[in-house]
């Protein structure tokens, strides 16, 4: 039938699934830091800083906050 087709979408269910996802896309850099606290704030904030002083670099940046989980 004409102008009828399928699409089907996959939502990544882990952090190794969204990054699978994101390189298909094609030419970028994923960098995973984690956890992030206050130990390691300013060597993440140091990357950041280099990677948007790269020459023509674009930076996105997507956080992922996990709820703490309380121990019964």
């Amino acid at each position: 039938m004409l102008g009828k087709y399928s699409t089907k979408i996959t939502l990544p269910k882990t952090k190794s699934d969204l990054v699978k996802q994101i390189n298909s896309l094609g030419r970028v850099e994923i960098r995973v830091v984690e956890p992030v606290d206050k130990k390691n704030l300013v060597s993440l904030v140091s990357l950041i800083q280099r990677a948007i002083a790269d020459q023509g670099a674009l930076v996105s940046i997507v956080m992922l906050k996990a709820e703490k989980t309380s121990n019964p």
